[in-house]
C-alpha cells in the first residue's frame, strides 16, 4: 500500500494521492471557502515547506472572511516567518477583540511575537567570470 502526496497546480488545487489513485480535488471544488484555503496554506507549510505559498494562501483566505481563526492563521505564519511587524499588528488586532480567540491562542502568539527575528536571508554569491 503507497500513500503519495502529489501537487498539482498550486494555484487552485492539492491532489492527494492515496491508494488506488483516489483524487480530492478540493480546492478546484471550493476555491472561496477560507477554510479549505487555509487548510492548504497548511499543507504549504509544513509538506512542501514553501512559506511564500503559505502566506500568500493565508492572505486569500483572509481577503475572503476575515473571522479571527483565518487572521490567526496568518499571524502565526507571519511570525514564524520573521515578518514580526505585520504579524505583530495582526495580533494586536486580535487582542483588541479578545472574546474573538481563545485566551491560550493568545498566549501562544504573543510568545511566537516575542520570539519572532526577521529571517536571515542569505545573500547570492555571484556567478564567478569564465
Amino acid at each position: 500500500m503507497t500513500n503519495l502526496i502529489e501537487v498539482r497546480d498550486l494555484a487552485k488545487t492539492f491532489t492527494l494521492h492515496q491508494q488506488h489513485g483516489i483524487r480530492l480535488q478540493v480546492l478546484r471544488r471550493n476555491p472561496r471557502d477560507p477554510t479549505l484555503i487555509t487548510q492548504y496554506a497548511n499543507f504549504a507549510w509544513n509538506v512542501l515547506h514553501d512559506r511564500p505559498l503559505a502566506i500568500r494562501a493565508a492572505r486569500e483566505a483572509v481577503a475572503i472572511s476575515p473571522a479571527a481563526t483565518y487572521r490567526l492563521a496568518l499571524a502565526k505564519f507571519l511570525l514564524a516567518d520573521g515578518q514580526g511587524q505585520e504579524g505583530r499588528a495582526l495580533v494586536a488586532a486580535l487582542k483588541a477583540r479578545p472574546g474573538d480567540v481563545a485566551p491560550g491562542e493568545l498566549h501562544a502568539l504573543d510568545t511566537l511575537a516575542k520570539s519572532a527575528r526577521p529571517t536571515p536571508r542569505i545573500p547570492r554569491i555571484p556567478d564567478e567570470a569564465p
